[in-house]
């Protein structure tokens, strides 16, 4: 294969472009990302993070060409968005029933916003260490009038993430 042979690169953000332990993209890849695109070389983003974290992590100088966000379920250009692909009503009505029955620390994530039910220090931990804020928190009674792109459950052993993912089935 050779380079005229490349028609796209696809980037993952965390220990691909962002070290944890420095926190930042190095200059050079900022520069090497530039002369792909120069050469007509596609530049995606290919992440589980929100677009919401992607501006506090990546510079405004570093420039793709789209982004597939949240493990594909939401992906946009600069001019429109692409794809959704929200998880379906009767899986977060099943993940509601289990959070009234046993409360655990849930981020549920939309097109726009991310929001937890509540947080913790597991939840403050496990969010320094990507490098990444706690969601606020709201009330989520009115979560099932949203698309739900993505939820985030934290603090579960197998058992209780096995019990959640039979009430969310249409979910990995």
């Amino acid at each position: 294969m050779t380079q005229h042979d490349i028609k796209a690169i696809f980037f993952d953000v965390d220990g691909t472009l962002i070290s944890h332990r420095k926190h930042a993209v190095p200059v050079s890849t900022i520069h090497a990302i530039a002369r792909l695109r120069k050469q007509g070389i596609l530049t995606f983003v290919a992440t589980g993070r929100h677009p919401i974290e992607l501006k506090k992590l990546l510079p405004e100088s570093l420039e793709f060409d789209a982004y597939l966000c949240l493990n594909g379920m939401y992906c946009f250009n600069h001019h429109e968005v692409i794809s959704t692909k929200p998880i379906p009503q009767d899986d977060i009505k099943g993940l509601l029933k289990i959070l009234d029955e046993k409360p655990f620390p849930c981020t549920f994530i939309t097109q726009n916003e991310m929001y937890m039910n509540y947080a913790n220090d597991l939840v403050a931990e496990v969010q320094r260490d990507i490098s990444s804020d706690v969601s606020s928190t709201k009330d989520i009674s009115n979560v099932l009038q949203e698309e739900i792109l993505q939820v985030i459950p934290y603090g579960l052993d197998d058992v209780e993430i096995s019990t959640v993912l039979d009430y969310m089935p249409h979910c990995k």
